[in-house]
Protein backbone atom coordinates (compact mmCIF):
# COMPACT_ATOMS: atom_id res chain seq x y z
CA UNK A 1 0.00 0.00 0.00
CA UNK A 2 0.92 3.37 -0.17
CA UNK A 3 0.31 6.50 1.95
CA UNK A 4 1.87 9.72 2.71
CA UNK A 5 2.98 11.67 6.24
CA UNK A 6 1.38 14.77 5.90
CA UNK A 7 2.87 18.15 7.61
CA UNK A 8 0.33 20.34 9.60
CA UNK A 9 0.15 23.82 11.21
CA UNK A 10 -3.23 23.10 12.99
CA UNK A 11 -6.64 20.54 12.19
CA UNK A 12 -5.70 20.41 8.14
CA UNK A 13 -2.50 19.14 6.56
CA UNK A 14 -0.86 21.04 4.22
CA UNK A 15 -1.52 20.28 0.67
CA UNK A 16 1.34 17.93 -1.04
CA UNK A 17 3.04 18.10 1.84
CA UNK A 18 5.32 15.14 2.53
CA UNK A 19 6.54 12.58 -0.15
CA UNK A 20 4.83 9.42 -1.05
CA UNK A 21 6.20 6.36 1.16
CA UNK A 22 4.92 2.46 0.04
CA UNK A 23 5.00 -0.89 1.79
CA UNK A 24 4.71 -4.01 0.55
CA UNK A 25 4.21 -7.63 2.01
CA UNK A 26 4.29 -11.20 0.56
CA UNK A 27 4.17 -13.97 2.75
CA UNK A 28 3.33 -18.01 1.90
CA UNK A 29 2.50 -20.67 4.77
CA UNK A 30 2.48 -24.14 4.36
CA UNK A 31 0.87 -26.03 7.12
CA UNK A 32 -0.06 -29.93 8.18
CA UNK A 33 -2.21 -31.18 11.10
CA UNK A 34 -2.95 -34.64 12.02
CA UNK A 35 -4.90 -36.35 14.58
CA UNK A 36 -4.07 -39.52 15.80
CA UNK A 37 -5.76 -40.90 19.00
CA UNK A 38 -4.89 -39.13 21.77
CA UNK A 39 -2.26 -37.25 19.94
CA UNK A 40 -2.18 -34.05 18.07
CA UNK A 41 0.48 -33.13 15.70
CA UNK A 42 0.65 -29.63 13.83
CA UNK A 43 4.05 -28.23 11.79
CA UNK A 44 4.45 -26.17 8.94
CA UNK A 45 6.40 -23.75 6.91
CA UNK A 46 6.29 -19.77 6.27
CA UNK A 47 8.28 -17.63 4.37
CA UNK A 48 7.90 -13.65 4.27
CA UNK A 49 9.25 -11.01 2.24
CA UNK A 50 9.00 -7.47 2.83
CA UNK A 51 9.75 -3.94 1.72
CA UNK A 52 9.00 -0.17 2.57
CA UNK A 53 10.44 2.77 0.47
CA UNK A 54 10.56 6.12 2.49
CA UNK A 55 12.63 8.91 1.55
CA UNK A 56 11.83 11.21 4.01
CA UNK A 57 11.39 8.49 6.78
CA UNK A 58 14.52 6.22 6.67
CA UNK A 59 17.88 6.42 7.00
CA UNK A 60 18.69 4.45 4.14
CA UNK A 61 15.57 5.58 2.11
CA UNK A 62 14.38 1.94 1.44
CA UNK A 63 14.57 -1.20 3.71
CA UNK A 64 13.72 -4.96 2.81
CA UNK A 65 14.03 -8.37 4.41
CA UNK A 66 13.29 -11.86 4.16
CA UNK A 67 12.26 -14.11 6.70
CA UNK A 68 11.34 -17.86 7.00
CA UNK A 69 9.70 -20.26 9.92
CA UNK A 70 9.31 -23.26 10.56
CA UNK A 71 7.93 -24.67 13.75
CA UNK A 72 5.93 -28.04 14.94
CA UNK A 73 3.79 -28.40 17.90
CA UNK A 74 2.28 -31.53 19.73
CA UNK A 75 0.11 -32.42 21.69
CA UNK A 76 -0.55 -35.72 24.12
CA UNK A 77 -3.73 -36.91 26.49
CA UNK A 78 -2.28 -39.41 28.75
CA UNK A 79 -5.63 -40.37 31.17
CA UNK A 80 -5.39 -37.14 33.30
CA UNK A 81 -2.53 -35.52 32.24
CA UNK A 82 -2.13 -33.39 28.91
CA UNK A 83 1.39 -32.34 27.71
CA UNK A 84 1.97 -30.23 24.92
CA UNK A 85 5.69 -28.79 23.33
CA UNK A 86 6.43 -27.16 20.73
CA UNK A 87 9.48 -25.54 19.01
CA UNK A 88 9.00 -21.99 16.69
CA UNK A 89 12.38 -21.25 14.69
CA UNK A 90 12.70 -17.89 12.45
CA UNK A 91 15.50 -16.90 10.42
CA UNK A 92 15.75 -13.29 9.12
CA UNK A 93 18.19 -11.28 6.71
CA UNK A 94 18.43 -8.59 8.87
CA UNK A 95 18.88 -10.40 12.90
CA UNK A 96 19.18 -13.96 11.69
CA UNK A 97 18.19 -16.92 13.65
CA UNK A 98 16.39 -17.47 16.99
CA UNK A 99 14.41 -20.62 18.84
CA UNK A 100 11.35 -20.32 20.66
CA UNK A 101 10.57 -24.13 22.36
CA UNK A 102 7.95 -24.64 25.18
CA UNK A 103 6.86 -27.16 27.38
CA UNK A 104 3.40 -27.31 29.43
CA UNK A 105 1.48 -29.67 31.32
CA UNK A 106 -1.90 -29.59 33.26
CA UNK A 107 -3.15 -32.42 35.33
CA UNK A 108 -6.58 -33.15 36.65
CA UNK A 109 -6.33 -35.32 39.58
CA UNK A 110 -10.21 -34.89 40.20
CA UNK A 111 -13.11 -33.88 38.01
CA UNK A 112 -13.22 -30.42 39.73
CA UNK A 113 -8.94 -29.64 40.13
CA UNK A 114 -6.69 -28.52 37.67
CA UNK A 115 -2.81 -28.13 37.97
CA UNK A 116 -0.82 -26.76 34.94
CA UNK A 117 2.30 -25.32 34.44
CA UNK A 118 4.25 -23.58 31.57
CA UNK A 119 8.13 -22.81 30.21
CA UNK A 120 8.82 -21.20 27.31
CA UNK A 121 11.21 -18.97 25.05
CA UNK A 122 10.39 -16.05 23.19
CA UNK A 123 11.70 -13.37 21.03
CA UNK A 124 10.81 -10.15 20.00
CA UNK A 125 12.59 -8.56 16.34
CA UNK A 126 13.62 -4.92 16.19
CA UNK A 127 11.61 -3.36 13.35
CA UNK A 128 11.94 -1.31 10.34
CA UNK A 129 11.42 1.84 12.39
CA UNK A 130 13.77 0.96 15.08
CA UNK A 131 16.59 -0.24 13.01
CA UNK A 132 15.83 2.43 10.08
CA UNK A 133 13.85 5.25 11.35
CA UNK A 134 15.04 8.85 10.23
CA UNK A 135 12.46 11.47 11.97
CA UNK A 136 13.11 14.80 12.93
CA UNK A 137 10.03 16.56 15.01
CA UNK A 138 11.60 19.89 14.44
CA UNK A 139 8.53 21.82 16.65
CA UNK A 140 9.35 19.45 19.20
CA UNK A 141 13.20 19.82 18.86
CA UNK A 142 13.94 16.39 19.11
CA UNK A 143 15.11 13.63 16.63
CA UNK A 144 14.41 9.71 16.28
CA UNK A 145 17.32 7.84 14.33
CA UNK A 146 17.64 4.35 14.06
CA UNK A 147 20.08 1.84 14.95
CA UNK A 148 20.57 -1.05 12.28
CA UNK A 149 22.47 -2.68 15.31
CA UNK A 150 19.83 -3.84 17.18
CA UNK A 151 19.43 -7.38 17.78
CA UNK A 152 16.40 -9.16 19.10
CA UNK A 153 15.15 -9.31 22.88
CA UNK A 154 14.56 -12.67 24.36
CA UNK A 155 12.60 -13.68 27.33
CA UNK A 156 11.83 -16.59 29.09
CA UNK A 157 8.50 -16.81 30.63
CA UNK A 158 7.60 -19.31 33.84
CA UNK A 159 3.61 -19.73 34.72
CA UNK A 160 1.62 -22.48 37.14
CA UNK A 161 -1.84 -21.77 38.52
CA UNK A 162 -4.13 -24.30 40.41
CA UNK A 163 -7.66 -24.12 39.76
CA UNK A 164 -11.03 -25.29 41.72
CA UNK A 165 -14.49 -25.71 40.37
CA UNK A 166 -16.35 -26.01 43.48
CA UNK A 167 -19.36 -25.82 40.90
CA UNK A 168 -20.35 -26.14 37.52
CA UNK A 169 -20.29 -22.32 37.10
CA UNK A 170 -18.00 -21.26 39.48
CA UNK A 171 -13.96 -21.29 39.15
CA UNK A 172 -11.27 -20.68 41.39
CA UNK A 173 -7.70 -20.00 40.46
CA UNK A 174 -4.67 -19.10 41.91
CA UNK A 175 -1.37 -18.40 39.23
CA UNK A 176 1.68 -17.41 39.36
CA UNK A 177 4.49 -15.84 36.81
CA UNK A 178 7.55 -14.73 35.78
CA UNK A 179 9.22 -13.59 32.91
CA UNK A 180 13.17 -12.90 32.37
CA UNK A 181 13.82 -10.36 28.83
CA UNK A 182 17.28 -9.49 27.96
CA UNK A 183 18.13 -7.44 25.48
CA UNK A 184 15.21 -5.30 25.70
CA UNK A 185 14.86 -2.83 23.58
CA UNK A 186 14.45 0.65 24.80
CA UNK A 187 15.24 4.43 23.49
CA UNK A 188 19.01 5.91 24.29
CA UNK A 189 18.93 9.72 24.49
CA UNK A 190 22.05 11.87 23.35
CA UNK A 191 20.80 15.49 24.23
CA UNK A 192 17.85 15.67 21.42
CA UNK A 193 18.50 12.70 19.61
CA UNK A 194 16.60 9.51 20.52
CA UNK A 195 17.79 6.22 19.11
CA UNK A 196 16.50 2.52 19.78
CA UNK A 197 19.19 0.42 21.93
CA UNK A 198 19.33 -3.28 23.31
CA UNK A 199 19.81 -2.14 27.37
CA UNK A 200 20.42 -4.93 30.07
CA UNK A 201 17.37 -7.04 31.83
CA UNK A 202 13.96 -6.32 32.17
CA UNK A 203 11.47 -8.73 34.92
CA UNK A 204 7.82 -8.82 35.37
CA UNK A 205 6.35 -11.33 38.03
CA UNK A 206 3.20 -11.34 39.78
CA UNK A 207 0.29 -13.55 41.38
Amino acid sequence: FDYRYRSARGDLPIANSGTTQSEGLLRALVAHSRQSGANSLELGTQVSLRSVTAPDRLLTEQASDEQVEVYVQDVLRLGRVLLNGGARYTWNSQWQGNLSPSLGVAWEPVNQVRIRGSLARGFRGPSFKERSWNFINVAAGYRIEGNPNLVPESSRALDAAVAWAPAPTITLEVAGFRNDVSNLIDFAVNGDVFTPTNIALARTQGI
